[in-house]
Formats: C-alpha cells, structure tokens, sequence
C-alpha cells in the first residue's frame, strides 16, 4: 500500500504539528512494508524525520500562508492526481481537502470550535468553513477524532459520519527532546505560574490574567509567565497585555523552542490551562511526564484526559481560577496527588499506540 500524507499547512509550534510528526515518525519506526509520501508546504525543511527506505518527503507549490492563497491553491492544485507510483489512502489533517480522484481519503479532525463557539471567528472564515467542512466530511472514507468528545461533537453536528469514525488519542514525547534528568534549572529569576497557547480568544488567557489580578490582591508572591503569540487575533493579543494590575509581574515570552517550553513547564510552580474548548491538550500530557502540578479547566475534554476535580475550574469565572490556583499552591499534599494522577493517566497515551491504532484504520479503510 502507497500512503500519502499532506502537511499543509506545516504547523511546527502547534498541536497539530506536534501530532503529525510523531505521527509519521513513529509510522516509519514501526513500518517497513508500505510506501510513504508526505507533501509539505513551499520551502518546509524535514530533516527532523530523518532517512526512511519507503518514505520520500516531497515540497508542493503551496504556501501555508497566506491562508486565502493556501486554501486556493489546496482546492484547485491536482499534485496528488498527476503524482505517481500512484497513492492509495491519503491521511489528511487540516482543510480544506485536496482534489484527489485515485485513493480513499483518512481525515483527522482535531475539534468543532467553529460549530461549537462561532462567536470567536470572523464572519468570512465561517462562511468558508460551512461550505468546505461538510463537503470534506463526505469525501473522507473514515474520519480519525482525537478524543471521545471531539467524537461526540461529529456525531452531532456531522450525523452521516458516526458510521466511519474512529477516537485515537493522541500522546508526548518530550524525552526525545530533552531528558528530565537534563532539564537545567528555571531561566527566570522569580517563581512563576506558567501558562501557554495561541494568545486567541478560546484559550482563555484574558480569564487567567483577571485571576491572576485576584492573586496579587491576595499577596501572591508567584509572577505569572504566558508564552505564545497571536497567529490571528492580533486585537486580542494586544489587549491582553492591558489586563494586569501589576505588568512588571506577567511576562508574555511570545513564541518559544521546545527545549524552552519544556523549562519553563518543569520548573513551573503550577501550570494553568484556563481554555474554554480544546479537542485535546497535548499539554496536559507534557506536565504530567515533566511531574509538574496543574490546574485545568473543567471542560468535557479535560475531564476526559485528567478528569481530577480537585485540580479543575470553571473556566468562566476569574474568582474560581484564582481560588484553585491558589489552594493548590499552598497545599503540598495536594500536589503530590495531582503530580500522581497525571503520571498514572500518562501510561494511558503513547505515540507508539497512536500509529498502531491509525495504521489499523489504514488497513481497514483500504480493504473496505
């Protein structure tokens, strides 16, 4: 079987990129029988995936950005049909799909926050999202849903595909990078909270900032460090850096490596994921391996993955996000607990198991 993938947009600081490499580098670990094309943006260096028999890495026309010229040249380019030894199941995971006529099409959908929180997108991007999402639905030969919420939310809104979906969950892998061992000390001079994602609207970060105002109300001695940058909400961003009562005590890092990420996570005091919606938290995942105590929202998916109340908030509500953070600061035994938890729920997931599990989908879908 000849198996294509399609990393457009390339999302190197991303869940979704984090996804698909591990994804595929684990796929060519554990698969020597199949053949493997990835077909990358314009420019897009591969090296991290290193030297595979029955895999060749192929750079596109396509640009990632700008997004109206990437979903353009997506929906009118035909370099899958004309590519040859011909692909038989291409694995998508971003939309809209390409034109492919000679295969069966696996799609990966990560989430439905343009159905479930329209309020946060543009009116152009959801009326674009209407016409290409469903159409894309309809075309996959079987969608892949990253946890058992994002496969709820399908069903709803996309009742024709409860027939050929599948919940894979995703995992970490952050040893690779960088041992625990080999962690080197905090690169900040104060002990911090810590917090990171796209400086967007659903990640609620204008939330946690209030909260962090109650904090310091309080006498909090812990700065509040948030690292990520805007790739769309330019406005919001901006406003962020406003909220604090106290701005020399939140320090926004913007974007950071992951040998940085993984720092900052580790010698963190506590990690906060004050999101309104996610399809999964792959950080989540990172703080547990990393042995570093979390506080979450209580939303369906993070209940799903860490499902500790103790540690969960009403995402809505900045009194409730200082009132956790601050109980679980200042109660060790607690700690520990959380600490406990996210290391029993992290044998639960591994990338190893992923592409296991995506690779039975492929054989399936094919043979169907």
């Amino acid at each position: 079987m000849h198996i294509g993938y399609v990393f457009i947009p390339y999302q190197p600081f991303t869940g979704v990129g984090e996804y698909q490499r591990n994804l595929i580098k684990e796929i060519l670990e554990i698969d020597a029988v199949n053949n493997y094309s990835i077909f990358l943006p314009h420019g897009v260096d591969a090296a991290w995936a290193g030297t595979h028999k029955n895999a060749v890495w192929i750079n596109t026309p396509i640009r990632s950005k700008p997004v109206g010229v990437r979903y353009f040249q997506m929906m009118c380019g035909d370099f899958l049909n004309n590519y040859n030894p011909k692909i038989d199941l291409l694995h998508c995971f971003n939309f809209p799909l390409p034109p492919f006529s000679r295969g069966k099409i696996v799609l990966t959908v990560h989430d439905f926050r343009e159905e479930d929180l329209p309020e946060f997108d543009g009116n152009l991007r959801r009326m674009i999202m209407r016409y290409i999402k469903p159409r894309a639905m309809k075309r996959a030969a079987h969608i892949i849903t990253v946890s058992e919420f994002s496969k709820k939310r399908l069903d709803f809104h996309y009742p024709f595909s409860r027939n050929k979906s599948t919940r894979i969950y995703l995992a970490t892998s952050h040893q690779e990078k960088i041992p625990l061992s080999e962690i080197p000390p905090s690169p900040y001079p104060r002990p911090y909270l810590f917090a990171i994602g796209q400086l967007a609207p659903h990640k609620n970060l204008d939330n946690l900032i209030r909260a962090y105002n109650y904090l310091l109300e309080r006498g909090c001695d812990y700065d509040l460090i948030i690292a990520g940058r805007s790739l769309s909400s330019f406005r919001f961003a901006g406003n962020l850096h406003t909220l604090s009562k106290d701005k020399n005590r939140v320090k926004f890092t913007g974007m950071i490596s992951d040998q940085e990420k993984f720092i900052y996570l580790k010698n963190a005091k506590l990690f906060i994921y004050p999101s309104l919606y996610e399809g999964f938290g792959i950080p989540l995942l990172e703080a547990f391996s990393l042995q570093t105590p979390l506080a979450v929202s209580r939303i369906p998916v993070f209940e799903e993955i860490f499902g500790l109340t103790e540690a969960m908030f009403d995402p809505r509500d900045p009194s409730d996000i200082a009132r956790v953070i601050e109980t679980i600061c200042n109660d060790p035994l607690l700690r520990e607990a959380i600490i406990a938890h996210g290391k029993k729920r992290l044998s639960q997931f591994s990338w190893k198991k992923t592409a296991q599990e995506t690779l039975f989908i492929y054989n399936n879908t094919i043979n169907f």
